[in-house]
């Protein structure tokens, strides 16, 4: 039932078959990196639903994962820097976004993720969260994010 539900989501979404049903088009991922293209997707779940939304975002995520990683057939210093910038990105992590965010350096493909607040995150992904990103920018923090921001465990 879950599967046909996800399914559904696509199948009887009109703007989703427009992006994802014309059998011409084709986006490729890996030429807008290393073209240093810019590539903006709209996801915004008042627009698509949010069951679409996140759909649409966690295939894109993990078709630039697969660009990214496909980037090891270039010499490292001829790969050109590319940055991917997910706002709300939680509604699109998988359990794979913990490999795309420990691998992603050595492709210089690198990741700017957004979101509200760490407890959006489950603990697997929090955790690679954690472990793998080298800068933080923080605002206006709650008592728990505030705790795991200074490196404090927040049940301690």
């Amino acid at each position: 039932a879950s599967l046909h539900n996800k399914l559904g989501a696509f199948l009887t979404n009109p703007k989703l078959q427009c992006v994802l049903g014309d059998p011409k088009a084709k986006l490729d991922l890996r030429r807008v990196m290393d073209d240093g293209k810019v590539l903006i997707v709209n996801l915004s779940k008042g627009r698509l639903g949010e069951n679409a939304s996140s759909l649409l975002g966690t295939l894109v995520v993990t078709s630039l994962q697969l660009a990214a990683m496909s980037r090891a057939n270039i010499p490292e210093q001829s790969r050109r820097d590319f940055s991917i910038v997910m706002d709300e990105f939680q509604s699109f992590a998988t359990s794979s976004i913990a490999t795309f965010l420990s691998e992603a350096r050595k492709y210089r493909t690198h990741l700017i993720l957004a979101n509200q607040f760490t407890q959006q995150m489950n603990e697997g992904i929090l955790a690679a969260v954690l472990g793998n990103v080298g800068s933080k920018v923080v605002f206006q923090l709650g008592s728990s994010d505030g705790k795991i921001s200074s490196g404090r465990h927040p049940d301690h």
